[in-house]
């Protein structure tokens, strides 16, 4: 029944429901608050595409707690683009590269 009603949404919120149902220890705790999120649905707190593009940063996000998607909703944190941050490269001569490594089968007897 949840999965169907996932479905008719979209195919995100089908991903974020069957993850809420599979991943959490307590089968029930996911149940619960797919079945929150449905109700706000229904009553027009939450419009379907909302929610969709919620639970697409969501599952970007591995985050699996209505609350934290209600958040994601009422902060618009979903129409933001998701900022990674990646280690700057560092470049020395310490730090060996591609042609070290290479060169390293060259020296084997």
């Amino acid at each position: 029944m949840l999965i169907a009603w996932a479905e008719t949404v979209g195919p995100q919120t089908l991903i974020f429901v069957r993850n809420n149902l599979q991943l959490r220890r307590d089968f029930a705790s996911g149940r619960k608050a797919v079945i929150g999120i449905r109700r706000d649905v229904r009553k027009g707190d939450i419009t379907v595409s909302r929610l969709e593009s919620a639970c697409t940063y969501a599952n970007e996000l591995n985050i699996l707690s209505s609350e934290r998607l209600r958040s994601i909703i009422r902060n618009q944190s979903d129409l933001r683009p998701i900022t990674r941050k990646s280690a700057p490269v560092i470049e020395h001569d310490n730090i060996r590269g591609a042609q070290y490594y290479a060169s390293q089968g060259e020296e084997l007897p």
